[in-house]
């Protein structure tokens, strides 16, 4: 597989790019670890958004969209931020549901952050579907003076527990667009290998997974922020046809 990976070419779509009326290939994929480790940063890279230093820690969930291109198809990635606090880890569960990739993230600057990754593949193993691959993340690679686990520490959990790991930094976009490219070209993959059946079951699962994600996160508010103002988190509005 990693050979084919390989030699497919990916190409991400800016949102003057992405073709209206082109067939999509629709995937689900799940940013989980602990709280402040920083997922809802990689969320904001990857769509685009600039980062910001002190970000407000999510409540429930987030959503995001990266499409790419690879071959003729367009690939849209639809990214699932969860919630790291236990508070939220019933909401975090069901996210797992229709998922083809998570992504766990843990932050290099945080050995405990490290030491909890046992505890998520557990939880991981016990929630998501059974074709659904697993990769991992460091967070905050820019941090390299205060950095508490090293590199080789995250490959070797990887080698043993997941399929991919990449060492990524919100702050300068290192590895963020490359892993998300791989993942994209990986699930690409996967759809060709799948049988008729299991592609209508994809093509059911899209309508479900965006009622459910709008039934969650449907005007869900935020902790105000410092000047006092409340976010209002909304679902993106539904496009009539498109993929993105």
């Amino acid at each position: 597989m990693e050979k084919e990976i390989n030699k497919l070419k990916a190409t991400p779509l800016r949102k003057d790019e992405e073709e209206e009326d082109a067939y999509c290939d629709f995937f689900k994929v799940v940013l989980v670890g602990d709280g402040n480790v920083g997922k809802s940063s990689i969320l904001r890279s990857i769509t685009g958004l600039p980062f910001i230093e002190n970000y407000d820690t999510t409540i429930g969930m987030d959503f995001g969209v990266f499409c790419m291109k690879i071959d003729d198809s367009v690939i849209k990635l639809q990214i699932w931020d969860t919630a790291g606090q236990e508070t939220f880890r019933t909401i975090t569960r069901v996210s797992y549901r229709a998922a083809k990739c998570v992504v766990l993230v843990y932050d290099k600057t945080s050995q405990e952050s490290f030491d909890g990754l046992s505890s998520w593949m557990e939880e991981i193993h016990s929630n998501k579907p059974e074709k659904c691959h697993v990769y991992l993340a460091s967070s905050k690679s820019d941090k390299e003076v205060e950095s508490e686990v090293e590199k080789e520490e995250g490959a070797q959990f990887a080698k043993t527990n997941c399929q991919y790991f990449a060492e990524t930094s919100s702050k300068t976009g290192k590895g963020i667009q490359e892993l998300f490219l791989r993942i994209g070209k990986h699930l690409y993959l996967d759809k060709k290998k799948l049988s008729k059946e299991e592609l209508s079951q994809i093509e059911d699962l899209k309508s479900s997974s965006i009622l459910l994600r709008d039934s969650i996160s449907m005007k869900r508010p935020s902790p105000p922020t410092k000047n006092g103002s409340i976010k209002i988190s909304k679902p993106p509005a539904a496009k009539k046809s498109g993929c993105c």
